[in-house]
């Protein structure tokens, strides 16, 4: 074992099979120390490793991975708090959403570097889609430079991502708010 517990062990043939019990961390006040754990073991008896441990100060329940089956629903009801929040600390996907087929050519994925993927493992930018984008509601892009979709397609320096007036529904390409090229349609 990584500590000393106090616990309750199953057996199969004299080999440990589970584990379970109290840590010996040190108990420094506050509630602190004292932390319920489970241990699993291998056909041989030999330690496999920790799937769950409850802090007993915080509650913070710490598994070691996760399998929800049906038609499940996970429900936060805290609302002072983030419902969802990932904390990568190594290199690996923070988040990878996959349908029935495992690994999913084409899954939703949040890289630990931030980047976000849809419809690709590997996302080269902060979004990557593979696919259509839809919007019913236009979508504004760029910086200094904006693209704006949405009535109409804008490209080039448009005040604020909005096209100039009365220019609703026109395709063009715009230069401080005077169009350089127009397609009427």
């Amino acid at each position: 074992f990584p500590v000393t517990i106090r616990s309750a062990y199953f057996k199969t043939a004299g080999l440990g099979r589970w584990t379970l019990g109290a840590d010996n961390s040190a108990e420094s006040g506050s509630n602190a120390g004292t932390k319920f754990v489970i241990y699993r073991f291998n056909d041989a008896g030999a330690y496999l490793g920790a799937p769950l441990f409850i802090d007993r100060a915080t509650g913070l329940t710490t598994l070691e991975s996760l399998q929800v089956n049906g038609a499940s629903v996970i429900s936060v009801t805290d609302n002072t708090n983030a419902a969802l929040r990932v904390t990568q600390l190594g290199t690996g996907e923070a988040i990878r959403v996959e349908d029935s087929t495992n690994p999913d050519a084409t899954p939703f994925v949040v890289t630990a570097a931030g980047y976000v993927g849809i419809g690709t493992a590997s996302p080269a930018v902060q979004l990557d889609v593979v696919g259509f984008v839809q919007s019913t509601d236009g979508a504004v892009f760029g910086k200094t430079s904006n693209i704006a979709l949405g009535a109409g397609l804008i490209l080039g320096t448009v005040s604020k991502g909005t096209a100039p007036s009365g220019m609703q529904g026109v395709i063009g390409i715009f230069s401080n708010d005077a169009a350089a090229a127009q397609l009427q349609g």
